[in-house]
């Protein structure tokens, strides 16, 4: 079987055109979340601490959602998978992953905004997080494009808190698009 190369680059040639300089600049620039903290409401749950949005770098926040009851809790320790990675099928048996990794409970509620149609920012490191520090300098969330979206996202998560019976925190945030320089 023979191959043949099409379209090779010939540079230098007579009657050949120059090549093109690359152009490096990136092809967006940083934006700030849709809409304005003012479109957030914050709830009032019984059980629940949710905290005032924390601002953050271009216009970006943190909301930290505890549940302060429950059977159940949430593996903080750094350094090792701690709790189950999946929430247990049946809700009511706090014998069933009596720990839950956090990341359960934040690609549930990523999942269920997504089935919503909300556009969600990803999983895991919240904004103003420290990758070098505890976990509750990780602000690890959920997060959601619009700041109108970030009420869902905070009953979503109360939810599953409530629904799992589970005791600890985790986070709601609110990013804009950055680009990756």
């Amino acid at each position: 079987m023979k191959y043949v190369l099409v379209g090779a680059l010939a540079t230098g040639c007579a009657g050949s055109p120059e090549p093109m300089a690359a152009d490096f600049s990136p092809p967006c620039k940083d934006e700030a979340p849709r809409g304005n903290p003012d479109d957030y409401k914050r709830a009032e749950r019984s059980g629940f601490e949710i905290s005032k949005p924390m601002p953050c770098a271009a216009g970006e926040a943190y909301i930290r959602i505890e549940h302060t009851i429950g059977r159940r809790t949430i593996g903080m320790a750094r350094g090792k998978r701690d709790g189950c990675l999946k929430l247990p099928r049946d809700p009511a048996d706090a014998t069933e992953c009596p720990v839950i990794h956090p990341q359960a409970i934040l690609v549930e509620a990523s999942a269920q905004l997504a089935r919503l149609r909300i556009e969600t920012k990803g999983v895991g490191l919240g904004p103003c997080g420290d990758i070098d520090g505890d976990y509750a300098a990780l602000n690890l969330s959920a997060g959601v494009a619009s700041w109108k979206d970030a009420a869902t996202l905070e009953q979503i998560i109360t939810d599953l808190l409530a629904r799992y019976d589970i005791d600890g925190y985790v986070g709601a945030s609110v990013r804009g698009h950055a680009c990756v320089r």
